[in-house]
């Protein structure tokens, strides 16, 4: 069994919100995936359970109106109906703060990625080991609080990628690598496209792909704009009009595409 941790955060928001903003950014990875997955969604939301389970039938058959008139979060309702069309989605509500651990744990990530205004940008390593006791409401069985354990151990040994599907916990060995990794992949992909810069200051490459690395979504390379002379305008830095790389490649990146890996080779001349 997997476990992992995915948060999200806004500025503007509502529970009611978040709680469907969750539940589309969850079953859109898990279609990524697989095309088609049997799920079992555990919220502590009646909103989000109750509007699933009996209300978004009737909204959907009255052309996405309530009985009363508006509906409220309209735009976010039909994405998680498009969302769950792919699945075969079970929905369970479970009350919250009440003592149940992975609630709890849930509630944990959600209330410290409100505070520091976070996200996870896509799945991480879950963090649910034991931490420190909190006195559960209402006399009710006290819970563990998890605490994200640490996760040091790299499966291609470089410190730098904390990409979450090269990093593994502490005590946690290393495979064997019998292949190139992909994150090597794409670097290298970026050094060559780095050749093609016509920057006389820098040659630089940029790949970018989604979360998983399984799609290349754009290249780039310092130099001037399409249609222009392929040369710098001037030698002194901050005057040759060269683009930089990486706006070359995120401007042709899909915005479709919320979670984004950039690898970006940097060889000064």
């Amino acid at each position: 069994m997997a476990r992992w941790d995915f948060y999200e955060s806004s500025p503007q928001t509502t529970n009611n919100k978040m709680a469907l903003a969750g539940a589309i950014a969850t079953l859109e990875w898990i279609r990524r995936q697989w095309k088609h997955a049997r799920v079992v969604y555990v919220s502590d939301s009646q909103y989000l359970v109750k509007g699933m389970r009996e209300w978004v039938v009737g909204w959907e058959a009255r052309g996405w109106k309530r009985k009363g008139g508006v509906l409220e979060n309209q735009e976010l309702w039909q994405k998680l109906v498009q969302a769950v069309a792919a699945h075969e989605v079970e929905w369970r509500w479970i009350e919250g703060h009440a003592g149940h651990a992975k609630n709890e744990y849930a509630d944990f990530l959600a209330t410290g990625a409100a505070q520091r205004q976070e996200r996870s940008n896509g799945l991480v390593p879950s963090g649910s080991t034991p931490g420190s006791p909190k006195s559960a409401p209402g006399g009710a069985t006290p819970t563990t609080i998890p605490i994200r354990s640490c996760m040091s151990v790299y499966k291609d040994g470089v410190a730098g990628n904390t990409h979450f599907l090269n990093v593994l916990p502490d005590g946690a060995a290393a495979p064997a690598v019998d292949r190139i990794p992909l994150y090597e992949v794409y670097m290298r992909m970026a050094e060559e496209l780095a050749k093609r810069s016509t920057c006389a200051r820098l040659q630089v490459g940029t790949v970018v792909t989604d979360q998983v690395l399984e799609n290349v979504l754009a290249i780039g390379y310092n130099g001037n704009a399409r249609g222009l002379p392929n040369k710098c305008d001037s030698a002194v830095p901050g005057s040759c009009g060269c683009i930089h790389s990486e706006m070359n490649a995120l401007v042709k990146a899909a915005g479709s595409v919320r979670d984004k890996v950039v690898f970006v080779s940097a060889s000064p001349a």
